[in-house]
Order: structure tokens, then sequence, then C-alpha cells
């Protein structure tokens, strides 16, 4: 018999046993390898912070690690800390060292997966560049961006990268440290490939963009990181093709917001960070003297931090929704000597505080006053007025507080004289929601008060609040009769919306008034009205969000004798078609109108434009029946119009804010046959959807179409662009999905 063991056994006994000797092996090294990794790093720290005699871990494992250097005494004389970031070849760890202000006294560069290019990148652990950095503070930056460290010959990106180390290890250790930090006005780092990526501070946190850039122009683009935070239907649409593909083919230093490039809709915090990120990147690519110069002069920048060892003063100043805190120091001769701005008290507040806060240009502008600082004599931060304001009158609290001066109670205000007259309610449009307007008529029909109250709505609150408290443009509404125009009433600057919302909810008011008037009584010697002669035919006007119907009456010649606007069941359009539907002088330009009506026949009635040519286009519709009406004889009934041949197919839109349902009818061959768009439940993209569901010459475009149709092929319904190519792409759902 064979007794000899197959070699399969004998190779499996053989792996086992070196799996097992290097599992012993293994077990018995990596505590020695763990201890000499822990020697390794003990021993970089001491080199970074000589003077320390100890040090303690005084951030947890799984943040940013800060070991704290102390002396034989006990005191802190600095911090060490580690970070890690990408570089030419791999993951480069960078250690730093700073002493107790931050000022950095010493830079390692290393780590066990450190993979750059020998004799390039590799000599980033070279004395001779890592020793750059002792003595700077943070930010720090390569001499080609307007810095102080020299790049490595042929190594820009590992140069880069460390840059990018020592400051992202430095910002993350300051809290716990406790020392200040000044942040840079734009870094931007060179990520390999004509790749390049930078920040900037968006509503809701940092904006990250990084674009690839070919001979001057972007070819690529990405937007938004981890820490993407803009708000969702808003800022978040940056992330979004229709938005980030504008900038793809652009070129030169200076791209103009809502010229070069279409902002997202409702969101210009977040459209303009994108859009300064863009630009600096450009600039550093197409013209790095001029990026140079600029970060130069952003560097130099005052310090307003309050000196060592100051007493501080603090006061509370107003946002828009909330509050903040100012502490100043000052000096012997009772000047403001250093300021501190803390953080918003509300998240609607942080965006615009947050401009206000780091702009060491405006807040150096409180040095070596005394007050009162009248804000006439400070540029306010554009963009950020309210919050500039507040942080005047907290300067002016806190520097009364250093030199023991009391704050006189504000007086008492007598109370405001009951208002004669009856209270209206009316509704305004804000950005996102409606909010109430409290309008006060005497027995004349005249306005005699106003009232704007709150939002609901997190987006409209800080637009509305600059509406609602400012009496200047409310008493613009005071004596107010009939119909306000627009040109009649001047806007709150960055509340357009709102107030344009304000004078909706008047008019709609008025109207309302005027409707519930009782009717005069008739004159003894008028006779009463004859009935118009003709044949009455029913129409349908579109209005902004919706149709209302309109009732012509047309005579045996075809000229219209009578004319009455019927209501809406539209919120939005009531208080428009109120101000056309009562106006005879309007009304009564359409009698003895025959053929088709032009606009400039037609004087519209002011701040109802779409209604008065809603019911223009109504008429149109009216006297085109009239004139397609059979004559005595009546003809023979009308065959009904054939089922269009094929099968249905449901495809889904993209509208402005929500999808919508399209319908399309294909033949045997491919073809399309019939085309039906179904409503929307989003407010916002209604009356846009209205102007192209109901366009047949748009939708006759797609009749026989096969394949793919392009963008090119269809004349998209001006004013509806966004929808008009959400049904091109719902049909091209259904094509391209019959074509698999």
């Amino acid at each position: 018999m064979n007794k000899k063991l197959p070699a399969w056994v004998i190779l499996t006994l053989i792996a086992l046993v070196a799996a097992l000797a290097l599992g012993a092996t293994y077990n018995g090294t990596k505590d020695r390898i763990a201890a000499q990794e822990a020697e390794k790093a003990v021993a970089t720290r001491q080199e970074l912070l000589p003077d320390a005699a100890a040090f303690d871990q005084v951030a947890p494992e799984g943040e940013a690690e800060v070991f704290r250097g102390l002396d034989a005494a006990g005191n802190p004389v600095g911090y060490v800390s580690t970070g890690t970031v990408t570089g030419f070849g791999g993951p480069v760890e960078v250690t730093v060292g700073t002493d107790a202000s931050g000022t950095i006294t010493g830079v390692r560069v290393g780590g066990s997966n450190f993979q750059e290019t020998a004799g390039l990148g590799a000599k980033s652990k070279e004395p001779a560049f890592y020793e750059q950095f002792t003595g700077k503070e943070y930010p720090v930056d390569l001499t080609k961006n307007g810095g102080e460290i020299d790049a490595i010959t042929a190594a820009t990106i590992t140069s880069s990268a460390v840059v990018r180390g020592v400051n992202e290890t430095i910002k993350a250790m300051a809290d716990t440290a406790g020392f200040k930090i000044s942040e840079p006005v734009v870094l931007v780092d060179e990520l390999g490939s004509n790749r390049y990526a930078t920040s900037k501070q968006g509503f809701g946190g940092p904006v990250y963009v990084e674009a690839e850039v070919v001979d001057g122009v972007i070819t690529d683009i990405v937007i938004g990181d981890d820490r993407f935070n803009e708000t969702s239907g808003y800022g978040a649409g940056a992330k979004e093709e229709k938005f980030y593909s504008q900038y793809i083919g652009k070129g030169g230093t200076e791209l103009v917001l809502n010229t070069d490039i279409d902002q997202v809709s409702g969101a210009t915090i977040t459209s303009k960070a994108v859009n300064d990120a863009v630009n600096m990147i450009l600039l550093y690519v197409n013209d790095p003297a001029a990026f140079a110069a600029q970060m130069a002069a952003a560097a130099d920048v005052p310090d307003v931090s309050i000196p060592e060892g100051a007493e501080t003063y603090t006061a509370e100043g107003k946002g828009l929704t909330g509050t903040f805190d100012v502490t100043i120091s000052v000096d012997e001769n009772a000047a403001v000597s250093g300021i501190q701005v803390g953080d918003a008290s509300t998240d609607m507040d942080a965006p615009f505080l947050n401009n206000v806060k780091d702009n060491a240009a405006f807040l150096a502008q409180f040095l070596g006053r005394t007050g009162p600082v009248d804000a006439a004599e400070i540029d306010l931060v554009s963009g950020a007025t309210i919050s500039s304001q507040g942080l005047v009158e907290a300067v002016n609290k806190a520097w009364n507080k250093s030199q023991g001066i009391e704050e006189a109670p504000a007086p008492t205000a007598a109370p405001a004289a009951e208002v004669a007259g009856t209270e209206y309610r009316g509704k305004g449009q804000g950005l996102s929601d409606t909010f109430p307007v409290m309008v006060t008529l005497d027995d004349s029909g005249t306005i005699v008060a106003i009232r704007v109250k709150d939002t609901d709505s997190e987006y409209d609150g800080p637009f509305l609040a600059l509406v609602r408290t400012n009496d200047a443009f409310l008493s613009q509404f005071i004596g107010k009769s009939g119909s306000v125009s627009e040109d009649e009433i001047d806007l709150v600057t960055g509340a357009t919306i709102s107030s344009k919302g304000v004078i909706t909810a008047v008019n709609e008011v008025l109207a309302k008034a005027a409707a519930e008037a009782p009717a005069a009584e008739p004159a003894a010697t008028e006779a009463p009205a004859a009935e118009p002669a003709g044949t009455e035919y029913r129409s349908k006007g579109q209005g902004l969000s919706d149709t209302f119907p309109v009732i012509v009456t047309v005579d045996d010649s075809g000229a219209v004798t009578a004319i009455k606007v019927k209501d809406t069941d539209s919120e939005y359009d009531a208080p428009f078609l109120a101000l056309v539907r009562s106006n005879e002088e309007f009304l009564n330009q359409f009698i003895g109108k025959t053929g088709t009506v032009a606009e400039d026949e037609i004087e519209m009635v002011s701040g109802a434009t779409v209604s008065s040519k809603g019911v223009i286009a109504a008429v149109n519709d009216a006297l085109a029946q009239a004139a397609a009406a059979p004559a005595a004889e009546p003809a023979a009934a009308e065959t009904p119009a054939a089922e269009a041949a094929g099968t249905e197919y449901r495809g889904k839109g993209q509208g402005l804010s929500d999808t919508f349902p399209v319908l399309v009818t294909v033949d045997d061959s491919g073809a399309v046959t019939a085309i039906k768009v179904k409503g929307t439940d989003s407010e916002y993209d209604e009356p846009f959807l209205a102007k192209v569901k109901d366009n047949e010459e748009f939708l006759n475009q797609f009749i026989g179409k096969t394949g793919t149709v392009a963008e090119d092929e269809i004349d998209l319904v001006s004013g509806a662009t966004v929808s008009s190519k959400g049904v091109l792409d719902a049909v091209n759902e259904v094509l391209e999905g019959l074509a698999k």
C-alpha cells in the first residue's frame, strides 16, 4: 500500500507552520514596534519643544491629538500636534510645535506611509525645507503666493501639501491650546493634474471648490466636501449641474455673478462664496503675480486683538434675529486698544456676523477711538449692515462701562393713540412663505395704519425683519387709497421681495375693502343699462399662477360689446386680478374691438401687467371663437378627433423645485403622436409650468420625434426655460427607455 501523503497536504502543513511562525513573530514584536513608535513621537515632540521637561495630552485620541509641553515647574511652554495631508505620492504626516502664543517652534515631515519622490518631494523631510517654518505664525504660505516659504524645486505639490498641513494642524490645535489665530483671506492648494482647490465661507459653513484648469480655462469643477452645510432647496443647489456647469469653459481672472454666472435662486451668499472661490483659483493660475500681490496685501492686516493682561469690557450687540457679544479693552487714554466679537446666538445671523467678526480691516476702525463712536464715521461691512451697526452700538455700550458711565434707561413711549378705522388682514409673499399684513382703513378707504407680522420661515425671517421694523418704508403707505403701484414706494434695500410682498398685501386689502363697500343708491333719473346685444363667449386668461374666466359678448358684426372678468381661486393671483376686474377704464378699451387685439392697443393696469395680458389673450380667444362660429345655417356636426394612435408612457420632468408628470404617446414606429404635461403640487413651479402645459405650439414640436430630442431642435417657452427643459428631458426619458 502506498503510504505517501499527497503533495497538497504537505503544502498545507508547510503554509500552516509558516503562518503560525509569522504570527508568533508579529505578536512578539508588535509591542516592541509600538513602543519604538511612541519613543520616536516623544523624541519628535522634544525636538520641537526643547524647553519642555514633560508632556501631557490635552486633546483626546480621535480628535486632533494635542500635547502640551511643561517646564520643570509645571508651566506650559508650548504645544505639539500632528496632522495628515495628501501629497504627490500619498499621505504626508506633518508634526508642528508652537510656543504658548502660537508661534511655530518647529516642523517635522514624514510618517510611516510617506511616499514622496526621492530627490524631489522627499526633500520636505530635510532641515533646509522644514526649518523655514520656525518663528512663523499662522497662516504660512509659499513665496509664490505672497508667503515666506520657498517651495522645493520641481516639487510644488509636496511643498503646498506641507504648508497646508502646517496651517490645518495649527488651526485644529488653536482652540485646545487657547491661542488666537488670524484667518487667512484665501489659500489655493495645488492638487496635481491641473487641479486646484480653495474654500470660502458660505451661508452654513465653508464651501469647498475644486477646479481643473487647462490652458487657463475651467474644464471640470467640484463643489462641496464633507463640511458642506448649505440650506436644502436653496444654497444646496450649488451642487446641482445646472449651476456648476456654467463654469465649464470659462477663463480669465474674474467672473461676475449674475452677468457671467446665474446665481442659485434665493441663495446669494452661497453663490457668491462659490464664485469668489472660482475667481481665486483663476487668478492663482492665470495671473500669479496679481495673486501674490493680493495675498501680500491681505496678510498685511492690523492686529485688533486685546493686549495680554488688559482689562476687558463686554456688551451685547443686536443682529437680525439674535444677539452677539463684543468685548473691548481701552488704554490709559480711554481709547479702544483691542476688540473681539463673539458668535451669533442664532443660526440665521451667523453668516452675516461671520463677515464682520473676522474682518480685521473693519474692526481696526475702532482702535484709538474714544466713545461714543458715530456709526457714520465707520465703513460698514457690505452685505452685513445690521450686524455692523449692532457692533457699533455694542462697542459704545462697552466703552461706557469702561468709563463708569451708566446707560440711561430708554424713555417709556407713550401708548400710541388708537387709530380710527377698520383693520383688514392681507397676505404678502416672501421668498419661501407668506406673511400677514394688517392694514387699517378709514371710512374713505384711505390707509391710516399698517403692521407687518412675523413669519415662521427661517429663510424669510431676516429679510422680513428689515421690512417690518422700517418705519420709513411703512409710512409711505399712509394716506394711500385705490391701487398702490411699485413706483410709488421706495423698497427696502436687501429685502426687495418682502417689500413687494407688502405692496401686494396692501393692494389685496384695498381691493377687498372696495368690494365690500356698499354700492351707492342709484340716481332716480338713471335708466337701467340695456342688456348688451350679442353672443356670450367664455374664455380663459392666464395669471401668475393660475387661469381665470373671462366672459366676452360679441355682436353679429364681430365686435366686443361687453366684458366681464371673473375671480380666481389663486391666492397669489387674486390681488393682481382684483386690480383688473374692477377697472372699468381698462375693460372699456376692449369695447368695439374686432379681429385680434394687439397689446400695444391696450393700456395695462399698473401693478397687474400679467393679469392685464391674460385678459387680452382671453379676449382674442373669444373673438377667434366668434369668427369660427357657424353661420345661421348650422354646419354638419364635426367628427370627433380620433384618439392618438400608440401606447402612452409616463415620464418625469424636473421643474425649479419639484418634478411633474409628462404623458407621451408613441406609435409602433417609435414616433411621438401625442404629449400631455400634467400639473405640479409645487407652488413655486406652477406659474412656470402653466406657461408650458397648455402651449400647443411648444408641445407640437415633439410630434413625430424619435430617438433622442436635442435642445436645439425645440424652441423653449420664454419665461419657463427650466420647465421646458423638464418636458424635453421627460420625452427623452420615454424615448430612450423604449430604445433599450
